[in-house]
């Protein structure tokens, strides 16, 4: 049960940490393509002192390359059943720039009790 709870927390963070590994494009040919490496940035991403990330439930990436997060904003599962729960304080979704991490907009203010996936797409 333990590891659950960690994997659940550090894996979302570990796949956005990956998804932007090539935030600036960059030339590369057939024989430099290493598509096993990565970069880590740190302190990525750079978020108001007063923002407290949450636990991520869902990431996406717009057309340009934009980060979305759906977090928790603090929210933990415990034996409440689900309808007693009030819905969360905080902004539970971010836009976050691919480039430098910072935060572009935020949004979902008293919206959702225990926010869970989001789908990103184009529009056609």
């Amino acid at each position: 049960m333990e590891l659950r709870k960690t994997l659940s927390v550090y894996l979302p963070l570990v796949i956005l940490l990956i998804g932007c590994r090539n935030s600036e494009k960059k030339e590369m040919n057939k024989e430099s393509t290493n598509s096993d490496s990565y970069e880590l940035v740190k302190d990525w991403p750079n978020l108001p002192d007063h923002f407290n990330l949450g636990n991520p439930s869902g990431l996406g990436v717009d057309t340009n390359g934009n980060i979305y997060v759906f977090h928790r904003a603090g929210r933990e599962f415990n034996s409440l059943p689900l309808p007693e729960y009030p819905p969360l304080l905080d902004k539970t979704i971010l836009k976050i720039d691919r480039n430098n991490g910072k935060l572009i907009d935020s949004w979902g203010d008293s919206l959702f009790i225990m926010p869970h996936g989001l789908t990103s797409g184009q529009r056609k």
